[in-house]
């Protein structure tokens, strides 16, 4: 048995998404487990990752300058972003009700350990091309 687990989830979530995992040819079991945060353990993780990154906006040095401090300093674009993203995410939360939560996924590979090896590292299928009907 070889057993696989999601490091990192998707951007984004859509229909079919493992359709290419269930494509695979040998045994295996899936665990797709999904944890809501309630709304306030969600609220507080969300602010407590938005102060970080506004935070990270400029260097330490332009925070410890006397007489320009981070008015003069460059700022990180890529925190700033991150810190505007957060605070869409809190909309979401509060406004749209949008549950925000932890992921689990995990595939066992059952079999012949060399069959079973050679089914985890082939690439997954390509799509097959879609054909219009006229």
């Amino acid at each position: 048995m070889i057993l696989y687990s999601l490091l990192s989830p998707p951007g984004q979530a859509y229909a079919n998404l493992l359709r290419e995992l269930y494509c695979l040819d040998a045994v295996m079991t899936v665990s797709l487990e999904w944890r809501p945060w309630a709304m306030e353990a969600a609220r507080r993780r969300i602010r407590g990752a938005q102060r970080h990154y506004f935070a990270r906006r400029y260097s330490m040095m332009a925070h410890v300058q006397e007489t320009e401090g981070t008015a003069a300093a460059m700022v990180d674009s890529a925190a700033a972003t991150e810190s505007d993203r957060l605070g869409a995410a809190l909309v979401e939360l509060e406004a749209d009700g949008v549950s925000y939560g932890e992921v689990s996924l995990t595939v066992a590979l059952h079999g012949d350990l060399g069959r079973t090896e050679r089914v985890g590292r082939r690439p997954p299928p390509s799509p097959s091309p879609r054909t219009t009907r006229r």
